[in-house]
């Protein structure tokens, strides 16, 4: 039986730290910001590589409601605005 989970951004973003994503500088502005949006989690990433938070998530059993890309042609950065709605659990 599948059980769907409820989770939380610190949950999400302890998650996104063991796979090597790091917290959003606002310096070299790089990084992904997470936060609570009521029963959802969002998660911003900017980075070099395009949308990779996103798959990795979905790899670790996160249910991912939307995705939204973008790039930045004059810096060759890419975004990435994930919606996380809960994790799968067999």
């Amino acid at each position: 039986m599948t059980t769907i989970n409820k989770t939380t951004a610190q949950e999400v973003g302890r998650k996104l730290r063991s796979l090597n994503f790091e917290p959003y500088d606002y310096d070299t502005q790089i990084g992904c910001s997470v936060w609570q949006n009521g029963s959802a989690v969002e998660i911003a990433n900017w980075g070099y590589a395009p949308g990779t938070a996103s798959q990795e998530l979905k790899n670790a059993g996160y249910i991912v409601l939307s995705v939204e890309r973008g790039n930045y042609s004059h810096d060759g950065k890419h975004f990435e605005m994930v919606t996380i709605i809960g994790r799968v659990d067999a």
